[in-house]
């Protein structure tokens, strides 16, 4: 089966912070239509997104023909009809600093749209799949877990590397991307869920409780398939020789095996 990545999380916050940009360039583009519209009409909402000074004085100009022929500049023609449009500049000078990119609907009417694929990560093989659902299972245990005791989520970040750490702001579980969970600490995390286990006043919970409980516990207990492999035998020992020459240019050969016995220094030996 081909690997298929899954969400690992997605940045809500990160998120959220570029459709609040990207909703303040329509305010800005609205902001600046209904300034522009103290002076002019506007009837291509795409013209004037380019350039809201640019469009609006040529409206203007075109208002005024007269003033037009004259072959003053823009500048002059407007201080003649004594109109400003520094608020208008200053919008348009925002408007450009947001990044976000502006659209036109077939109606004519602006929008905007956030690309999310930058805020999700997503898991790059099969062992971070295998990784994550792991985690996943881990924190649907700790939820259900939950509601018959205390449950010290600071803890569960420290057994967990921080692979799996609950967010205050967001109230929720969440899995932190790249972040495996070293086989040093596997048995601290089962010596937790162990403990928490024990703490359960089993009598009081409900027969449906109990059923769900052990869904829960039969995720973790019950061994996955796995694929089998043998155990090769061990290469025999090797033979190694090593020559010593000393200040008189004498040689003297050692010879010794490399086994779980081996050791350097009983080359030196007679």
């Amino acid at each position: 089966m081909p690997f298929k990545k899954k969400v690992i999380t997605i940045d809500e916050e990160g998120l959220k912070r570029a459709e609040a940009i990207a909703e303040e360039k329509i305010t800005l583009l609205q902001s600046a239509m209904k300034e522009a519209e103290k002076h002019i009409h506007i009837d291509d909402f795409k013209a004037f997104s380019k350039d809201f000074i640019a469009y609006t004085t040529e409206k203007i100009k075109a208002k005024n023909e007269a003033l037009a022929d004259l072959n003053l500049s823009d500048d002059k023609i407007l201080n003649l009809l004594e109109i400003n449009l520094n608020k208008l500049y200053e919008l348009q000078v925002q408007f450009e600093e947001n990044t976000t990119k502006l659209y036109i609907d077939a109606e004519g009417s602006p929008y905007t749209k956030v690309n999310k694929e930058p805020y999700i990560v997503y898991t790059k093989n099969e062992e971070e799949n295998k990784r994550l659902e792991a985690f996943q299972y881990l924190i649907v245990s700790l939820e259900e877990i939950a509601k018959h005791t205390h449950v010290y989520k600071g803890e569960v970040a420290r057994l967990t590397s921080n692979a799996v750490v609950f967010d205050i702001r967001l109230n929720k579980w969440r899995i932190n991307p790249g972040r495996a969970l070293p086989m040093e600490m596997r048995g601290s995390l089962y010596e937790l869920v162990n403990t928490i286990l024990n703490d359960l006043d089993y009598e009081s919970l409900n027969a449906s409780q109990k059923i769900k409980l052990l869904d829960v516990a039969l995720k973790y207990s019950l061994p996955k398939l796995s694929i089998e492999k043998p155990i090769e035998e061990p290469e025999p020992p090797q033979e190694i020789q090593i020559t010593i020459v000393d200040s008189n240019g004498e040689r003297t050969t050692r010879k010794s095996v490399l086994d779980e016995n081996f050791k350097v220094k009983d080359l030196g030996r007679e």
